[in-house]
């Protein structure tokens, strides 16, 4: 129930903030209105300054999003393209962010946005400049931690100048981003010449006091460590090893675990994953689970366990089951979601696999009308469809996402529609797979409204430097393939997750039946 709260109290906050103002905002009022007992609204967001920096790590979590999709280029132009991404991020909150600007501004106050309340959130962001200075064509090869910090101070001025307009212009704004673009330019080559990394460090010295929230404690060792082991796991869209990394890839994830650790609390990780078995009968062995998706939730408990060894509180995985979002689009009947999610949450309970937890529409939407929760969804938190078209045409990661969804439908549809020609699959599918990215990306971000704090994985191969974390559930060639597009084939000296045909192509055979049910090599 909390989730679904949360949810609501925090769609009405936002709302509220701009209609009504800051001071004018109740939790008990929005809470009243909302038909929500107010003591559970309380427990999600105690106060509106709660849910002031709530909207503030949805901006952060939006703007992280928009990383992997950064361009290719200099410092000043990945720079510039993130800030007009963030600004582009303001437009939908401008009024909510307007009536909170005046109390932001001021440091002192609770959700003044160089307050100590603040502070993971602003190290989220630094951690996006960082990402911007690391990926760029002309990253200095020493004094990156301080660039990517008078970045972000660059970024404040932009984003005060943009509180400071009146009306629904940004061309100010805009204007001054493409002034400091220049300036970032121009000044770039002076970091190579004697002496310059002493004058980098005096301006660091301005910001670096509000973005550092710890200081090589221990804790931070914990942290890397923490980090490292979720990398061991780590699927990756670019070839290389995957635990070698750089603090640009780091950056984006170090604030949640820190957050955890500064808490005392084991670290949240949560993961989309476990929708519906495939219907291709090609692919797997029927609707419900079979031990593929067992040894993948052993699996992440495993990966609990190995994070308990560093940090005794251990961790926790909240599955975000996203079967019913895109249902439809992938003909599984919604009875089949329902099933399938049951008995994952049985596997669970039944397993012993204490540190996970099953989340999915049923739990944050005020009915079980799957139809209008998917309408109520895409309303709230989805990009329109013409958006998503131009992300994939102009950005590789995004084009890869939709080119990976469109195999996995065509091959679906090859499988439930034997009568059609190959080519008609992959026309049907194409329009389709554009959909499935739009729901799952709205998906995923109603999900960080209910989880803002957690670190996020993906079950999809991700690049090196992402808000998210893709990671293997078991061995497979396929750096695409899922427990449920797939099933468990034990050979003689591992596991391996295969597609049906193909354990059968290569003469195993089915074994067990139910959670055991799986592939075998013959003796």
């Amino acid at each position: 129930m909390s989730s679904r709260v949360r949810r609501s109290i925090f769609e009405a906050g936002v709302a509220s903030f701009a209609e009504r103002g800051f001071a004018e905002t109740s939790i008990p009022a929005l809470a009243e209105a909302s038909g929500i007992d107010v003591a559970e609204a309380v427990a999600c967001f105690p106060t509106r300054e709660a849910l002031a920096m709530a909207l503030y790590a949805r901006l952060a979590d939006d703007l992280e999003e928009l990383v992997p999709a950064l361009p290719e280029g200099t410092v000043a132009e990945r720079w510039a393209a993130a800030m007009r991404g963030k600004l582009d991020l303001l437009v939908p909150h401008r009024r909510a962010l307007r009536a909170l600007s005046s109390k932001a501004i001021d440091p002192d106050h609770r959700i003044g946005v160089l307050g100590r309340r603040a502070e993971v959130v602003r190290s989220r962001v630094s951690g996006v400049f960082r990402a911007v200075v690391d990926g760029a064509t002309d990253a200095p090869r020493t004094g990156r931690t301080e660039l990517a910090r008078g970045l972000y101070g660059l970024h404040l001025a932009v984003i005060l100048r943009w509180t400071q307009l009146s009306g629904e212009d940004d061309g100010p704004a805009r204007d001054l981003v493409g002034v400091l673009q220049t300036g970032i330019a121009t000044g770039r080559p002076l970091l190579s010449l004697p002496g310059a990394g002493a004058v980098l460090a005096r301006v660091d010295a301005l910001f670096a006091d509000m973005l550092r929230t710890s200081q090589g404690t221990d804790l931070d060792t914990t942290a890397q460590t923490i980090l490292q082991r979720i990398f061991a796991r780590r699927r990756l869209a670019e070839p290389g090893p995957a635990d070698a990394t750089s603090p640009g890839e780091t950056a984006l994830h170090l604030a949640r675990i820190r957050l955890a650790l500064d808490a005392g609390e084991p670290v949240h990780l949560v993961l989309p994953a476990f929708p519906a078995k495939s219907p291709n009968p090609r692919k797997t062995l029927g609707p419900l689970p079979d031990l593929a998706e067992v040894l993948a939730l052993e699996n992440l408990q495993a990966l609990c366990h190995e994070i308990r060894e560093a940090w005794p509180p251990g961790a926790r995985v909240s599955i975000a089951s996203d079967g019913h979002v895109f249902a439809d689009l992938v003909e599984v009947p919604d009875a089949d979601v329902t099933a399938y999610n049951d008995a994952i949450a049985r596997i669970i309970a039944v397993r012993g696999l204490t540190d996970l937890s099953l989340f999915g529409m049923r739990d944050v939407m005020d009915h079980d009308d799957f139809h209008t929760a998917r309408t109520e969804l895409l309303g709230a938190y989805s990009l329109p469809l013409d958006r998503v078209r131009e992300r994939a045409a102009a950005s590789p990661h995004h084009r890869r996402m939709a080119d990976g969804i469109h195999r996995f439908l065509t091959e679906d549809a090859q499988g439930l529609h034997p009568d059609w020609s190959k080519t008609r699959c992959r026309k049907e599918a194409k329009p389709r797979a554009y959909e499935v990215v739009q729901r799952s990306d709205a998906w995923g971000r109603l999900v960080a409204t209910c989880f803002p704090d957690a670190l996020r994985l993906s079950i999809h191969p991700q690049p090196r430097v992402s808000e998210k974390i893709g990671i293997h559930l078991l061995d497979t060639d396929d750096v695409w393939l899922t427990p449920w597009h797939g099933v468990a084939r034990v050979e003689r000296e591992h596991t391996r997750l295969v597609k049906r045909y193909q354990a059968e192509e290569a003469g195993a055979v089915p074994v067990g039946e139910g959670w055991s049910a799986h592939f075998a090599d013959p003796p």
